[in-house]
């Protein structure tokens, strides 16, 4: 059996207390959690997940999207975003062995630069002092994923691989067969193309069944998790249910 996750930042529908009670009843293994949770809560996180029998599947950075593609330059903003890493990275410790999710790009183009690749690595390096694995989301650029993992290797340094941003950024990339040895995590969600909907894994142009046979051939051990937003309107326990069965039916077809 496949852990089967979904996101605590789901909706304001409903307070974080309340979604993660609705997601233990609904059946789902684990939770990714976004860091202002952690922030909040801070030694308390794992015990408040513990008591609803769920597992930490991963921590989502806090980011402001304007900010990311100047990481990569010299740039104050840039400094900016890589000082914020370091501090959430510093504030998760406590959750170690943790995987710690982050994006590095807000724009189509490809940015990648020396700087960057350096800030990066400080990222990386101080990650794992703390027990903080580094998984980089594919978000913009498939070129700049290409550069981040030829030229830093360092085992700290992985791979969460979002379906939803491929199918609206990057269609014609096969991201599971370039990155399959990298991929560690999973961020499960539907859409049109258009934008960036988050629906649930069935509900949009993905091709579910192929997807099912590429998620497969990943060879390192995953959890099925879904990243859905937008969904406040149907938010109740049942829709969670449905949206744990639709993992279960997606586990399936992955045989």
């Amino acid at each position: 059996m496949i852990d089967k996750g979904i996101n605590l930042y789901i909706s304001k529908k409903f307070d974080e207390l309340t979604l993660l009670d609705m997601f233990s009843q609904a059946g789902f293994d684990s939770v990714i959690i976004p860091f202002d949770f952690v922030d909040s809560y801070k030694q308390k996180t794992l015990s408040i997940l513990k008591k609803n029998n769920l597992k930490l599947q991963m921590v989502h950075c806090r980011y402001k999207e304007e900010d990311l593609d100047y990481f990569w330059q010299d740039d104050l903003r840039g400094q900016k975003v890589f000082d914020d890493y370091i501090y959430q990275i510093e504030n998760i410790k406590h959750l170690s062995p943790v995987d710690f999710i982050i994006h590095l790009a807000c724009t189509k183009g490809n940015h990648y630069s020396k700087l960057g690749q350096e800030r990066l690595q400080k990222i990386i390096t101080k990650a794992k002092g703390c027990g903080v694995r580094v998984c980089v989301e594919n978000t913009f650029s498939t070129y700049q994923q290409i550069k981040i993992f030829e030229n830093i290797s360092d085992e700290n340094l992985k791979m969460c691989y979002d379906c939803g941003h491929e199918n609206w950024l990057t269609p014609e990339d096969n991201l599971i067969d370039i990155f399959k040895e990298k991929i560690v995590q999973i961020h499960l969600h539907n859409n049109d193309g258009t934008f960036d909907q988050h629906q649930p894994i069935f509900e949009g142009k993905i091709d579910v069944k192929n997807k099912a046979k590429q998620l497969a051939t990943i060879p390192n051990k995953i959890a099925l998790c879904l990243e859905l937003k937008f969904v406040d309107d149907r938010l109740s326990l049942e829709f969670l249910k449905e949206m744990k069965k639709s993992l279960d039916v997606l586990e399936l077809m992955m045989k």
